[in-house]
Formats: structure tokens, C-alpha cells, sequence
């Protein structure tokens, strides 16, 4: 596909050369152009407009507008003809690299869900190659969502947004997802959650968060005393603010037997990664489409509220981990000591970070408008074990971070909070 569309543009700028050639040819006569000074201003608007229309060709959205013809200078003094040299065209375009699941997820959306293709940014080239270690590799190129920002941005990055602009990007949001989850409604077919809450995400995350224990994820030496090693986050209870949590060995053994209880009798098609970052908002024109990056494609047909977790968990504490991780900022400062055999936790937010108080109003009015977006797909489904699982996988969703998080902060408000939400899910 790529190399097709290669030729194509090859062609197109061939013919646009053409029909430029004749022009030149009277206003230069032989001496060939050496810069833009050399060009009439009629000549440089049609090479300008024929070179942003052939790069153009085939891209959607608004990559398009943003294609710019910035300079020419010859490149050879051999060729006897009166053009040949180069064009500097910049192109805005976003790059992603990664390996054979980045490939998956780019052919998943361009070959096996073509009817979703617009939710996502277009395609526009892709490479394959192998380092020297013999790891793969895969990189391509996307299209620059220019205007676009993520709705994470929204509400802890932006200083101009109010209540009236997240009420609305929320709606679009959900308008989106809510026609997606009906469309793709399968009654016959019921939801492997045990294997998608349980085994693929807490204890695969709690034996990823074991080996990063002390190893990449290094705890101060404060914490001597309280908890010694994983083992003993994982046999202790933990007291967060006043109350008082079973611990993860406790609450295990009776995940699977709750998770049958409130498994639905339907499945629908899943983003998979449906957090905050990885919806896009036009803030320039909020009637845009909705644009979406990053679909989980082993996770396609199951629970629509894996993603609701993933969203709900990222406008709550992990939201503040995330803007850490991008600011190098330390915002929630974790302590915790040793209480009768417990582990007291305590988080103190650092009360110097700019708009902290705008940051936790706006979060927590998106997650009263997103409950209730919920509870409305809920009710359509006619889902009455909705709350409850909707706890499991806010807990699975935190525990993810236990694979990727840099700072022992992080890394406790991770493993806390999806302990939380595991007690709420098995009272």
C-alpha cells in the first residue's frame, strides 16, 4: 500500500513539473533557479500549490492544511535542464515506534475494523527493521492531529478550560463510545472476565510489580520497618485514610467466585486503553470528531467497562501520576509507617503545584459526568451487576501501573488504590 502510494506521488510531481516546465523555461531561459528569488511569484504559487496538493493527496483531516513549501536550491550543477533541485516541504505528521504489538494494533485498524478507521488518526507509511540485537522493530507515521489535544490535557494541563467545555467533550466522548457499544451488542457471547480482570491483569501485574520491586521501582530506606519486601505488601492489611483494608493474599482467593456472580450475558466491541490521554479533543472546534489512539486488540469483544475503568481511574489519583510522569513534577507525596501490624498510608498532595485547586475540581466534576454517562449505558443494557464490576475494573486499570511507573509514590498509590477498589468490589 505504502509503495503504491509512493509511485503515485512520484507521478503527480512529475506531471506537476510539466506543466511548470514551459513557464520557467520564458522566464529563465537556461539558467536554472537557484533559490525562490529566482521564480516569478505566479510560478512559485503554482509549484507551491501543486507540492502541497501532491503531498497532501491521501492524507485526511487536518494534516492536509498544515503542509508547507519552505525552500529551494539546486542539488546538482551537471544536469543541463532548467529544473533540478530540491524542495523542502514540511509535512506535520506524528511518529510511533515500538514492536510486533504496535504493527498489530496499525493493521487491526486499517485491515480488520475499516468502518472504524475515522476514529483514529489516518495512516501514512510504516517501516519495519531489525536492530542489532535482533530485537524487532516497527515505526510508522500517523497523522498530526493539529488543534487536537488529549482530554487528560483538558483537565490537569489546561489553565482555560470550565466545567461547561468537559461537560461537552465528555458528551462527544461518550456519544461515540455509547453508538459503538450498541452497534457491536452481542448477546451471545459472554465475557471471559476472570481471565481479563484476575489472571491477564492482577496477578499477571502483582508478579511484574514483584520483579520491579527495589529493582528498577527503588524504595527509600524509610520505608525499613514498615514493609521489608513485595511479600509484605501483599500479607498486610493497609489502613488508608480511616479505613482499614483486607490484604491482596485475603482478598485473591474470592475474586474468581465474585466475578462469576456478576459476569453480563452480553459482550460488546472494547477500546481496550480507553484512559483520558488517549482521547483527543479539537479545543479550537468542539464539533469535530472525537479522535481515539492506542486500541487494546487482544482485548476486541468483552466488557465495555474494562474501558470505563480505564477512564474513571485516570480522572482519579492516577491521573496526578500520569502529569508526574510527564512533568518529572513530584505532586502526591506517599508515607507510610507500621500500625499494629498494619501499613497506615497517607497521600499529601503538594499544594505549590500550579492550579492543583482547579485541577481536583475539574477531575471530580468529569467523574460525576462520567458516572452518570455509565449508569445510562448501563441501564440501556438492562446491566444490574454494573457497580460492582465497574469496581474490578477500576482496580484492574490501577494495577496496570505497576508495570510502567518510575517512583515508589507512584508505584504505592497504585497497589493502594486497586486494593481499595478490590475490598469495595467483594463487600
Amino acid at each position: 500500500m505504502v509503495q503504491s502510494n509512493q509511485k503515485e506521488i512520484y507521478r503527480l510531481i512529475l506531471d506537476t513539473f510539466v506543466k511548470t516546465y514551459e513557464t520557467l523555461k520564458v522566464e529563465r531561459g537556461r539558467k536554472r533557479p537557484q533559490s525562490f528569488k529566482d521564480f516569478s511569484p505566479d510560478t512559485l504559487k503554482t509549484i507551491n500549490e501543486a507540492v502541497c496538493k501532491v503531498v497532501s493527496k491521501g492524507i485526511c483531516g487536518e494534516i492536509a492544511k498544515n503542509v508547507s513549501f519552505k525552500n529551494y536550491r539546486p542539488f546538482s550543477d551537471a544536469i543541463a535542464s532548467e529544473i533540478a533541485g530540491k524542495f523542502d516541504i514540511k509535512v506535520q505528521c506524528a511518529l510511533k515506534a515500538g514492536g510486533k504489538k504496535l504493527e498489530d494494533q496499525v493493521h487491526f485498524i486499517e485491515t480488520k475494523r475499516p468502518e472504524y478507521k475515522p476514529l483514529y488518526p489516518a495512516f501514512l507509511g510504516e517501516a519495519k527493521f531489525n536492530k542489532d540485537n535482533g530485537k524487532y522493530n516497527y515505526v510508522y507515521l500517523m497523522e498530526y492531529l493539529a488543534d487536537y489535544t488529549s482530554f487528560h490535557e483538558m483537565i490537569f494541563k489546561s489553565k482555560n478550560q470550565d466545567k461547561l467545555r468537559i461537560s461537552k467533550a465528555i458528551n462527544l466522548i461518550f456519544d461515540v463510545l455509547f453508538k459503538i457499544y450498541k452497534k457491536e451488542y452481542n448477546e451471545h457471547s459472554i465475557p471471559n472476565l476472570s481471565f481479563l480482570y484476575l489472571e491477564e491483569r492482577i496477578k499477571s501485574r502483582l508478579c511484574i510489580g514483584s520483579k520491579r520491586f527495589n529493582t528498577e521501582v527503588k524504595f527509600p530506606l524509610d520505608h525499613e520497618g514498615v514493609f521489608e519486601d513485595f511479600n509484605d505488601l501483599l500479607e498486610k492489611e493497609i489502613k488508608i485514610e480511616d479505613t482499614v483494608l483486607h490484604s491482596f493474599n485475603h482478598c485473591l482467593s474470592f475474586i474468581e467466585d465474585r466475578i462469576k456472580e456478576v459476569t453480563p450475558s452480553f459482550t460488546t466491541l472494547v477500546h481496550g486503553d480507553a484512559h483520558p490521554a488517549n482521547i483527543m479533543i479539537n479545543l479550537f472546534n468542539m464539533d469535530s470528531p472525537v479522535r481515539f489512539l492506542d486500541p487494546n486488540i487482544y482485548i476486541e469483544n468483552s466488557d465495555y467497562l474494562y474501558d470505563m475503568g480505564k477512564m474513571i481511574h485516570c480522572l482519579d489519583k492516577f491521573g496526578f501520576i500520569a502529569l508526574e510522569m510527564s512533568t518529572s513534577k513530584k505532586i502526591v507525596n506517599v508515607t507510610s509507617e507500621s500500625v499494629n501490624d498494619m501499613i497506615k498510608i497517607q497521600y499529601e498532595f503538594d499544594p505549590s503545584f500550579p492550579n492543583s485547586n482547579r485541577i481536583c475540581e475539574l477531575k471530580d466534576y468529569s467523574l460525576e459526568c462520567v458516572y452518570k454517562h455509565i449508569e445510562a449505558i448501563a441501564d440501556y443494557f438492562k446491566d444490574n451487576h454494573w457497580e460492582k464490576r465497574l469496581d474490578i475494573a477500576i482496580a484492574s486499570a490501577y494495577i496496570g501501573g505497576l508495570a510502567y511507573v518510575e517512583r515508589p509514590n507512584q508505584f504505592l498509590i497504585c497497589l493502594v488504590e486497586a486494593l481499595r477498589y478490590i475490598n469495595k468490589f467483594l463487600d
